[in-house]
């Protein structure tokens, strides 16, 4: 299915190591160029949230809430792979 994937992104399938290190000096830059009370707002899938708010809390930044973003029309995926996903925390 990745192979046919219009939307393919190469953090699709880095090992999580990999993600977890460059997520950490992803969000340290962030913190750094972010003005002072300034907001950072990341979509992620639901899977990824703890790990994101674990990172973020690392680099400096105050956990506050998470939204849901619903989508009424998801984009279709392959029934008998996945279930479709209509939300992103």
């Amino acid at each position: 299915m990745r192979e046919n994937q219009f939307a393919y992104a190469g953090w699709d399938n880095l090992e999580f190591e990999e993600w977890q290190s460059n997520m950490r000096l992803w969000l340290q830059e962030c913190h750094r160029v972010l003005k002072k009370r300034g907001t950072l707002i990341i979509y992620m899938a639901v899977i990824k949230v703890g790990e994101v708010m674990k990172l973020a809390e690392e680099a400096g930044f105050y956990y506050k809430t998470t939204g849901i973003w619903h989508k009424t029309n998801p984009m279709p995926r392959n029934m008998q792979i996945q279930f479709v996903n209509s939300k992103e925390c």
